[in-house]
């Protein structure tokens, strides 16, 4: 395991085979290195006091542990990318029509991509269709009544649009290295 992560005081989420996921934070980093394993001891406490979790001596369990600190970024659906004589290109949906954009990718995020610039957050991009979309072509976003866009909460929002091509809003959401 990377200890980039890891400091007294981190915040993780911990899931036991059996009974539900609860919040800890590490307590001590042992500074003592096991030469064969190459692993060091973190030990961990649950942060809620009153509700301690039962588990027993070598269960195993679940640690969701941030490989980096965390950073808020701009983010968008892999799908979204498209690669184009040699570079990285997004359709950016905005008044019925599509505009094609550079963009410079960082660090990936489950099935996103950070966006390091070329899109701002809030920015609708197309998912589905795009490989066949041309710049300046309309396109129109179905079922928007259903999930429109920009709803409180949401991650990725926006509507289905119709035959060519989807949608995803592009987000800002924290991203650990």
């Amino acid at each position: 395991m990377h200890l980039k992560g890891l400091s007294v005081g981190t915040k993780i989420s911990v899931e036991p085979e059996t009974g539900k996921p609860f919040a800890a934070q590490v307590r001590a980093i042992v500074p003592e290195e096991n030469q064969l394993t190459r692993t060091r001891l973190v030990r961990f406490v649950p942060t809620e006091n009153d509700k301690r979790p039962l588990l027993a001596a070598n269960q195993s369990i679940r640690l969701n542990i941030p490989s980096g600190p965390p950073r808020l970024v701009t983010t968008a659906h892999k799908d979204a990318l498209l690669h184009r004589r040699g570079s990285t290109v997004m359709f950016v949906f905005k008044g019925g029509k599509v505009s094609m954009r550079t963009v410079v990718v960082g660090q990936p995020f489950a099935s996103r991509f950070e966006i390091v610039s070329g899109l701002e957050p809030g920015e609708t991009v197309v998912t589905r269709g795009n490989e066949r979309l041309r710049p300046g072509q309309e396109v129109t976003i179905r079922g928007a009544g259903k999930r429109g866009p920009g709803k409180k909460g949401d991650r990725t929002s926006g509507g289905r649009p119709d035959a060519s091509a989807g949608n995803k809003a592009a987000a800002r959401a924290p991203l650990t290295e």
